[in-house]
Formats: structure tokens, sequence, C-alpha cells
């Protein structure tokens, strides 16, 4: 239908520049993306397949750290930011700064570091402005080898207010703790986290950080914060062949328009755990890689309504495997998997696969021609909304 022709554009904008003799940096960011219109109606990224609206972001920012030179460690940032879209859903402007202080690298028998971090975002499309802060700060001091007694304190904030809405969550915690040093980057610490201010009740807190070598990180977290407790777990690995790498977070998150579905108030808070899985192998002419993910995103608004569900989860696998059959010719075959289950509007779920192979030809170093088949399918519990789709293609690109 030549009626729904649309030219779409993409943009990776990177720029920085750091003084290693003064310590300061200046960077700029942008990008222009095309993203689901909604996800629960379709969540495909494929340009022929998809609804997508364009997404555009700026971001411009100055720092400085002084590389923990001499007894004190100083760094600071400075960023403002403005992203828009297609539709006008999520657009907003904002402005972070943060602060990070410590010992520097004269001191040897004990530590500390402070960091404060701010961030404000308007939006352009209603009075709604969302505020949040978090401080952390921790000292301790080396009583016995390897052995340190330790004081804990952590802060946050998260406020929205303006378009008829007004909301505040915050926890205040402070706590003694113990901390076990393996060697200079490995340790464990435990402290038992005394809630002053928040609705949560008080707990036992876990840190640890084991780096064996350069090639292996391992670094875990266990708090309490305003929603409750709440875990980080990082793992990183890399030898000759295998990169490997696990990642959890948690988050408080607002006006994420990547992941925006139907009858949701972008601009309301929703706490987003992320779960992320990558691996790969590499090997003389060949290689494979592996990569899962799950996204499970709880609306507080949703929840503070008592609806009988505020979730929507994300699931995802994708594996892929290239061989280089000549110098000028590669062969690509990629398997994806999506899985969405949209638990806060009509629970529904959608299943999306897709299948591609291709083979790439570079017959100079601007010029290159590539071509293969592609197989996608969706399924839904909308039985409507459900399509398969083959198709061939076909790119010659020159490059200026």
């Amino acid at each position: 239908d030549s009626s729904q022709n649309k030219l779409s554009h993409q943009l990776t904008l990177s720029g920085n520049k750091t003084s290693i003799r003064t310590g300061w940096q200046a960077n700029l960011r942008g990008s222009i993306r095309n993203v689901p219109r909604s996800v629960s109606s379709n969540a495909s990224e494929d340009l022929l397949v998809g609804d997508l609206v364009e997404s555009r972001s700026l971001t411009a920012g100055v720092g400085y750290s002084n590389q923990s030179r001499g007894p004190l460690s100083i760094g600071f940032n400075v960023s403002t930011g403005i992203q828009n879209s297609e539709d006008s859903v999520g657009d907003s402007t904002n402005v972070r700064a943060s602060i990070q202080l410590g010992q520097g690298r004269l001191v040897k028998n004990s530590f500390w570091d402070l960091n404060y971090a701010v961030s404000e975002r308007h939006s352009g499309q209603t009075e709604r402005s969302n505020n949040s802060q978090t401080m952390a700060y921790q000292a301790g001091f080396e009583l016995f080898e390897n052995l340190s007694p330790t004081l804990v304190a952590y802060a946050e904030k998260y406020s929205q207010e303006g378009d008829g809405t007004e909301s505040e969550r915050q926890l205040v915690r402070v706590g003694p703790g113990l901390r076990y040093n393996f060697s200079k980057q490995s340790y464990v610490q435990l402290s038992y986290d005394h809630v002053v201010d928040g609705s949560q009740e008080s707990s036992w807190g876990a840190q640890a950080n084991w780096q064996p070598s350069r090639r292996t990180k391992l670094t875990f977290d266990y708090s309490v914060r305003y929603y409750g407790k709440s875990y980080s777990f990082n793992l990183s690995h890399k030898n000759k062949r295998w990169t490997n790498s696990i990642q959890y977070t948690e988050s408080p998150e607002s006006f994420n328009r990547q992941f925006f579905i139907d009858d949701e108030n972008i601009e309301d808070l929703a706490l987003t755990k992320t779960l992320t899985w990558t691996s790969s192998l590499a090997f003389r002419r060949s290689s494979l890689s592996f990569s899962a993910n799950a996204r499970l995103r709880e609306s507080e608004a949703l929840e503070e309504e008592g609806a009988s569900s505020n979730r929507n989860d994300t699931y995802g696998a994708n594996v892929s495997y290239q061989r280089k059959l000549s110098p000028e010719t590669n062969f690509n075959l990629s398997m994806r998997y999506n899985e969405y289950s949209f638990g806060q509007t009509t629970g529904q779920k959608d299943k999306y696969y897709s299948l591609k192979a291709s083979l790439a030809h570079q017959f100079i170093d601007t010029l290159s021609l590539d071509y293969g088949a592609t197989l996608s399918t969706r399924t839904s519990s909308n039985t409507e909304v459900e399509y398969d789709e083959n198709r061939l293609f076909l790119n010659l690109k020159k490059q200026f």
C-alpha cells in the first residue's frame, strides 16, 4: 500500500573531550530511533512490519575528576537533555547533577566515599515534574588485619507534582557494619540497615566485591529501598575465546518511551527490574553469541489505586552465528524470541519469533551487498493481531 510509505531516520551521535592534565571532560550524545508506538499493540521494531514512531534525544554535559590524586578524591558531573517523539508521548526535558567524594590514593588504612545525585525532569505536554535524589555514604578503618568496622548510610527521595498529581516516596537508613578484605579489590561486608525515615522495616544488608583477576569480577548488593528489599548483581568474565556477562538491577523510572503501552501514563513512576545475560564465543573463522533478558515493570500509581495487576513483563532471547566463508563473504544466521505480558491492561500476552539468514559480500571498502531471507511470526491471546511474514531482501550499500 503506497499510502503507507514513510521515510525513516536513524542517528547515533557521540562526542567526548577529556583533558587528562586538568581532569575536565565534556560530552555530547544524541540519537534518532524508531520505537514501537505501543508495545501492547505491536512490539516489533521492524520498519516494514512494526508500527513505529521516531524518538529523538540529545544530552550534553560537563564533568571533572582529580583521578584520586592526593588525600581526597573529587568528581562531579552536570548534564541537561531533551527527549521528544513523533507522537509527542514522553516528551520531556531534564537536568541532572552528581558529586562523588572519597579518600585519595595517599590514604592507606581507612576508606570513605560519599555519592549524591539529583535529577529533575519536566513533561513537555503537561505540568508534571518528577524529581529524584539519592545519597550513599560509607566509611571505615582497618582495626585488625583485613577486618574493618564500617558506618553505612543511604537516603533517597522520589517526588512527583503538577497536573493534579502529588506524591512522595522516601527512605533514610543508617547503621553499623563489618567488612572483611580479601585483597585491595575484593571484600565482603555485612551491615544493619536501621530505617530512620520510611515505611520499611529495619533489616540486614550485605555487599560483596570479588575480583580474583583482571578478567573476572563479581559485585553484589542487598539492602532496603523505599519499595522494600532490593538486590543488584553483576558478574563478568572474559578469556581468550569466551566473554560472559550477567547483570541484575532494580530502579524506579518514568518517561521511558521504548516500552510505552496503551492506556499508560508514561509520566508515572514505575519500578523496573531487569536481568540480562550476554555470552559470546569467538573462533578463528566463526563466532557464536547468545543473549537473554527479563524485564519486570511494576506501576506504582496503579498499585496505590488498588488495581488487580500492576505488572508488565518482557522476556527475550537471541542466538546468532557468523562464519567467514572467504575474505570478502560472511554468512549470518540469527534466531530471536520475545514475549510480552500486559497484566495492567487487558491481560494480553504476545509472542514474537523470527529467523534470519543472510550472506554479506564486501567488494571494496566502500561497497557492499547483503541478501537473504527472514521469517517472522506473532502469536497473541488477541488472535486479531496475529501474523506470519516471509521476506526476501537485498541491500546494496555505498559509502562516501
